[in-house]
């Protein structure tokens, strides 16, 4: 069996210069029980349009091994 091992996408150079004005949408439900709270999101950030979305990004894995996360890059 032929298995090709799946590259994470990561963003152009150009596309990290585009993010340069773009906003990354706050998610904040009804009843909530946390709320993580970051500040200034990067270009990487930006671009991908996800949340403490960069590959060495500490905030997964710390949630992950503080807690009873279900996966390590819960953001993806």
């Amino acid at each position: 069996m032929d298995r090709t091992l799946l590259t994470p996408w990561k963003p152009t150079k150009a596309q990290l210069l585009a993010a340069r004005n773009k906003l990354v949408p706050d998610l904040v439900a009804k009843n909530l029980i946390v709320l993580f709270a970051g500040i200034n999101p990067g270009l990487y950030t930006a671009s991908i349009g996800r949340h403490f979305g960069r590959p060495g990004n500490r905030f997964w894995p710390a949630l992950h091994k503080k807690s009873k996360c279900r996966s390590e890059r819960s953001s993806r």
